[in-house]
Order: C-alpha cells, then sequence, then structure tokens
C-alpha cells in the first residue's frame, strides 16, 4: 500500500512537470511553433517522464492550483527564451530599415510580420541554435530548474519588475549588437553618397543610391556572418543563467 502511495505521488510530480514543459515548450523557440503540436507534446511528455523520477512526493490537496502555477511558469521561461531570438530578429529589422528593405511578409519561425533581414537573422539563430549544443543545454536546464523548483512549489518567489527591465535591456543590447556591423556598414555607404552627391551633380541618386546601400549592407552582413554563432551561443547561455537567477529562491 505505502508502495502504491508512492507511486501515486511519483505520478502526480510527472503530471505537473508534463505541464510545465508543456507550456514551456508552446512558447519557447525550440523547436518552434511550426513543429507539430503532437511533436511538442511528446517532447514534453518525454522530458517530464525522464526528469521528474527522483522528484520529491506532491501533496494532492490543491492539484488545480499548482496545474495553473505550473502553467504559468511554463510560459515565463518559454517567453524568457523567446526574447533572445526576438532581439536577433529586432537587430535583423534595424539593419533592414536602414538598407530601404521594409517589404513585409517573409517566411519566419515566430508567426510574425518581419521584413527580409528580420526574418533572415531569426532564421539564422534558430539553425545555429539547433545544430550547437543549444537543445542539449536547454534540456538540461530544464532538469537543474526541476530540482531547485519543484512541482507543485509556484510561488510570488521572483520579483517580476527586475526581469522585465533586465529582460528589456539585454533585448534592446543584444539587437544593436547583432546588427551594429550592418548599420555601420550602410552608414559608411550614405556618408560616401553625400560626398559624391556634392561632387558629381549629375550624379542620378534615386537610381544609384539604393543599390549602393544594398549592396554595402550585405557585404557587411556577409563579412561579419562568422560572428553569429558565439553570439548566439552566449546569448543563449546567458539568458539560461539569468532565468535561473531570476525565478529561482
Amino acid at each position: 500500500m505505502e508502495l502504491w502511495l508512492r507511486q501515486a505521488d511519483v505520478t502526480v510530480a510527472t503530471l505537473l512537470t508534463f505541464f510545465r514543459f508543456s507550456a514551456f515548450f508552446v512558447v519557447a523557440p525550440f523547436p518552434g511553433n511550426r513543429a507539430p503540436p503532437v511533436a511538442r507534446v511528446a517532447l514534453a511528455a518525454g522530458l517530464a517522464w525522464a526528469f521528474s523520477a527522483n522528484l520529491p512526493p506532491v501533496a494532492e490537496a490543491d492539484l488545480l492550483g499548482a496545474l495553473v502555477g505550473e502553467v504559468v511558469l511554463g510560459l515565463i521561461l518559454g517567453f524568457l527564451l523567446l526574447l533572445v531570438v526576438q532581439a536577433f530578429a529586432f537587430g535583423g529589422e534595424a539593419a533592414g530599415t536602414q538598407m530601404g528593405l521594409g517589404t513585409p511578409g517573409f517566411a519566419n519561425p515566430l508567426d510574425t510580420q518581419l521584413t527580409l533581414f528580420g526574418s533572415m537573422y531569426a532564421l539564422i539563430v534558430m539553425g545555429v541554435y539547433a545544430v550547437s549544443e543549444g537543445p542539449l543545454l536547454l534540456f538540461a536546464f530544464l532538469s537543474r530548474f526541476l530540482e531547485h523548483v519543484p512541482p507543485g512549489a509556484m510561488s510570488a518567489m521572483f520579483d517580476g519588475r527586475l526581469i522585465a527591465l533586465e529582460a528589456g535591456q539585454s533585448l534592446f543590447l543584444l539587437g544593436m549588437q547583432a546588427a551594429s556591423p550592418v548599420i555601420a556598414s550602410v552608414f559608411a555607404a550614405q556618408l560616401v553618397l553625400a560626398v559624391l552627391a556634392r561632387s558629381v551633380p549629375t550624379l542620378n541618386m534615386l537610381v544609384e543610391g539604393p543599390s549602393l546601400t544594398i549592396g554595402t549592407g550585405v557585404a557587411g552582413f556577409i563579412a561579419t556572418l562568422h560572428t553569429f554563432a558565439p553570439l548566439v551561443d552566449q546569448s543563449f547561455t546567458t539568458r539560461l543563467h539569468d532565468m535561473a537567477r531570476w525565478i529561482t529562491p
């Protein structure tokens, strides 16, 4: 009888963990909202079954409240991680706007309206993250976070204002860091165009200007593309550490 009760407690812990992970993968950039819902649910179920084996028993007194708390916690974690991809997309938007590429509607993993460069930055970030150690670090974070904040222990243990301020600050800084090479090259091209416009009045800036601006921006993007991999790894690793610092007691 006692063994059966222990198994029932573990089943409750697994169920709560499943709800936390399901809510997390609904918002998190990996595997993304373009992945089939069945695949995301299966991933959440597999991780919940694997990570909840050694969790302490969970009381069933307020199961509904615990389920709501786990869903809220999973959504918060997924959204904080999604902001990293949004930061790169924001940088791409800034770079594309400087280049004059403002046509929305390109395919992107976020199902939002992004310009060409915003969508390109988001796709590159997701590709680099998927082929690197990003998924392994994410699963390790979920496992360790589950140990520090067990199922059913969700409470008002974090400062929402601090999270909003620091996450917003890092969003802007990371976006500018990703877009600064392209913006700098486009700005240099615009300075050259300004000098040419004064030196050669007969030069048709409506024809030559956009070509030089776009060409310079693309060249700057290609020249600095090799810096994306370490920047993506560093940004996601830093965000996982920040999430643990913000939410764990």
